[in-house]
């Protein structure tokens, strides 16, 4: 016997299945709502935490094929196993920022030069419109400001 036909029996008012299905659905929209809230409030609280946590474990899944060759081939105890895979990640990333910053270093002044055509291009584009001097001066000072911090770094 379902709820209907017991409240039809008991002399109370009948209820209807859609309005019952509506509020079923009323509700599981209410809980998916709240579970959303939940979960961005955590994430809201824990995610300096939680994004370098992940890409740690992704790290960490991605170099254990290298930490168990370490172990057949070489027979590294596992622990120097993981040593050796750790200062193996720091040369790479140290590698990489050097060359990095070589590049940028080297090419300085062509950066540079390109922001100063770049701004004459801005000021002869923003000449055309009809914009006040006042903004033209704040953004070609912006835009100086930012050639000479590239310029000097």
């Amino acid at each position: 016997m379902d709820i209907s036909q017991n409240q039809q029996n008991s002399g109370g008012p009948p209820v209807r299945d859609w309005l019952w299905r509506l509020g079923i659905v009323s509700w599981l929209f209410v809980g998916i709502i709240a579970a959303i809230v939940v979960i961005d409030l955590i994430y809201v609280k824990a995610h300096h935490v939680l994004i370098p946590l992940i890409v740690a474990f992704i790290i960490g899944i991605l170099l254990e094929p290298l930490v168990n060759v370490l172990m057949r081939r070489g027979h590294f105890p596992r622990w120097l196993a993981v040593v050796v895979t750790m200062f193996i990640i720091i040369a790479v990333i140290v590698g990489f920022f050097a060359i990095v910053i070589y590049g940028i270093s080297t090419q300085a002044h062509q950066l540079a030069k390109q922001v100063q055509e770049g701004e004459a291009r801005l000021r002869d584009w923003v000449g055309h419109m009809k914009i006040s001097s006042s903004a033209v001066t704040w953004v070609t000072d912006a835009v100086k400001k930012a050639g000479q911090a590239s310029a000097t770094a």
